[in-house]
């Protein structure tokens, strides 16, 4: 193990092999049981080495017909762009907003933020103090001690605009980045 295909398969291998081995290859094994009940201390060896040896193979030659598949799904070209199946992930696709680059987490929550105020949906003076702590990457408590004011003061003018933002990027179409 360790060259070519399987290069860097090794843990995974070693595992895969275990859960064979304890599934298939040890239990039930009627060579292996006489020869322990003859305390044949020889055969008890002999069988466990063919059964480690047949679940390492066994693995390493599903690992890479897994990787051959995987290998036959793509097509190199010299352009990405004029491949046939070349594709892209819609950001849309994507089940949660975490998923989504950070500059473009933080567009849709400004997008929501700068709407809220449009409309009036929140105290502006809340809006402008999640804006101000996202901008300047600053903590409740941070906030709090440059305003003056008490950390649970600043959680409760954020927790309304937090539930609006959950809200209302849950409705959002994410933008084509």
């Amino acid at each position: 193990m360790g060259y070519g295909l399987l290069k860097g398969k090794e843990d995974e291998i070693r595992q895969e092999s275990i859960l064979l081995l304890l599934s298939r290859y040890l239990a039930g094994n009627a060579d292996l049981i006489a020869a322990t009940k003859k305390a044949n201390l020889a055969e008890i060896k002999s069988q466990l080495q063919r059964s480690i040896f047949a679940a390492v193979q066994a693995t390493s030659r599903s690992l890479l017909r897994s990787i051959e598949r995987e290998r036959k799904r793509y097509e190199y070209s010299d352009s990405i762009d004029e491949h046939p199946r070349a594709t892209c992930l819609h950001p849309a696709e994507r089940t949660t907003l975490w998923q989504l680059p950070y500059e473009t987490q933080l567009e849709l929550v400004f997008g929501a933020l700068r709407m809220a105020i449009e409309e009036k949906l929140l105290p502006e003076k809340n809006l402008q103090l999640v804006m101000t702590m996202l901008k300047a990457g600053l903590s409740q408590t941070q906030i709090a001690l440059s305003l003056g004011i008490s950390r649970q003061a600043v959680h409760q003018r954020i927790e309304h605009v937090r539930n609006h933002l959950r809200k209302q990027i849950e409705k959002e179409e994410f933008p084509l980045a």
